[in-house]
């Protein structure tokens, strides 16, 4: 039996869960960093994406809003912050994010994100 078991069954307190991990992950990486430590930025990053990724398309499928297939968003969530954290602020940064979503997209073949799953 393990600590996080009865998750199986309350999905609703799964995200609950994780939505205060991901706010917990965000806050100390932000003192971590504003204090001026070291953090780690390519693996809190990659975290944070995956999980903000699963958590929306675990809260879509629960509310009946759409089926997605969920490891498409947290490829998706992955991609997307990684681009953010690596792309400057300066011109064109825009562009070369979504090219990092696509590329990473393209490379798992998850062209088709909100296509309902089968």
């Amino acid at each position: 039996m393990s600590l996080f078991s009865h998750f199986e069954t309350h999905q609703w307190a799964l995200l609950l869960f994780l939505t205060g991990v991901l706010l917990l992950k965000v806050f100390a990486t932000s003192l971590t960093i504003g204090s001026g430590g070291n953090g780690g930025i390519f693996a809190g990053s990659i975290f944070t994406g995956a999980l903000t990724g699963f958590v929306f398309a675990r809260l879509t499928n629960l509310a009946d809003i759409l089926k997605v297939q969920e490891a498409n968003f947290v490829a998706a969530g992955m991609a997307g912050v990684m681009a953010g954290v690596r792309a400057s602020p300066g011109h064109g940064a825009t562009g070369r994010r979504l090219r990092v979503v696509a590329r990473a997209s393209a490379r798992r073949g998850l062209w088709s994100l909100s296509r309902p799953a089968s």
